[in-house]
């Protein structure tokens, strides 16, 4: 049996900006390949998004954000969590998460889902409260 790396789960900062926008290319490409033109795909590129990911990382402040993901020192996928909810009809101390990917070289392996699982309910949690109490 194959050991499972440790999975470390935090809050996403500007230093990771250029490795979320790895993934996040890549797992487009992957994801939408056959669904989205590939004009569409191909055009997707890291320094793109990565000045995408440096303005929605300044803007987060103390929101609960974007989390990563880190397997063995890498980023393996990050998700995005927003509260309150963009949709009108959310109940009051709803979240959303508008964006979680998987590195597509990580994908299908099952602790990822486990482990982040605990830090997203957290995060969903505190979002909660935080938009309950403001």
């Amino acid at each position: 049996m194959r050991a499972v790396s440790a999975i470390l789960v935090r809050r996403a900062v500007a230093a990771d900006v250029p490795a979320i926008a790895d993934v996040h290319v890549r797992a487009w490409r992957a994801a939408y390949r056959g669904l989205v033109a590939d004009e569409v795909l191909d055009r997707l590129t890291v320094e793109g998004r990565a000045r995408t990911w440096d303005e929605l990382l300044a803007a987060e402040g103390e929101a609960p954000g974007t989390t990563v993901a880190e397997v063995d020192g890498a980023i393996a996928g990050f998700c995005t969590i927003v509260t309150p909810s963009r949709d009108d009809d959310a109940p009051p101390g709803t979240a959303e998460i508008p964006a979680i990917y998987v590195d597509p070289a990580r994908q299908r392996r099952a602790s990822a889902p486990r482990c982040w699982k605990t830090r997203w309910t957290a995060s969903a949690s505190a979002a909660g409260s935080a938009s309950r109490s403001g």
